[in-house]
């Protein structure tokens, strides 16, 4: 089959092997940790919630005063915030940890 016109440049340009695949491999790894870490943030937005109508329906904390119900609602949040925050440092480091070592040819392993 001979091409004509300006496909012809295009067919005889071959990439270098596997860079097409580690391009592809590259894009579907940035979509997983973007859909990762929306997943994160809209759990966080779930825990957030659940942590207010739990100072909201529980008895013993809605009879605090408003003033210690505030504080320790903001403590309850800025906890679950860093428990989010770590917990997404160190799925990052993870992944991070894993791509290293699909990086690695078997044949150096």
């Amino acid at each position: 089959m001979r091409l004509h016109g300006s496909a012809a440049p295009l067919a005889q340009q071959r990439p270098q092997h596997g860079s097409c695949h580690h391009v592809e491999h590259a894009e579907a790894g940035e979509q997983w940790v973007i859909t990762q870490r929306v997943g994160e943030l809209s759990q966080y937005f779930l825990v957030f919630v659940l942590i207010a109508q739990i100072f909201a329906k529980v008895p013993a904390l809605n009879t605090l005063e408003p003033a210690t119900r505030q504080a320790a609602f903001g403590i309850a949040q800025v906890v679950t915030l860093l428990a989010f925050v770590v917990a997404a440092i160190w799925a990052t480091r993870a992944l991070r940890a894993r791509r290293l070592v699909a990086a690695v040819p078997p044949e150096r392993i």
